[in-house]
């Protein structure tokens, strides 16, 4: 049960993230994710929570390669 109820606050947390972000200029989130190379897994959760307008506008400000990077671990299938 506390697996859960960690997993729910986390998934909580990251659309707490994803609002947040949404709410901002494309270019200012882009600039803090392009900075959380370190943590990309977790800017893909935070994009993947997000409506498909927003997710698309920051990732067309992101450095390139990074924005790639993020597309892969978004959709493993295609890893």
């Amino acid at each position: 049960h506390i697996t859960l109820k960690a997993d729910k606050v986390f998934n909580d947390e990251i659309k707490d993230y994803a609002q947040t972000y949404s709410k901002m200029k494309p270019k200012e989130a882009a600039a803090i994710f392009d900075s959380m190379t370190d943590n990309l897994s977790l800017v893909a959760k935070i994009l993947n929570a997000m409506d498909a307008q927003s997710r698309g506008n920051i990732l067309g400000k992101m450095d390139s390669a990074t924005a790639a990077k993020v597309t892969k671990i978004m959709n493993p299938s295609q890893n």
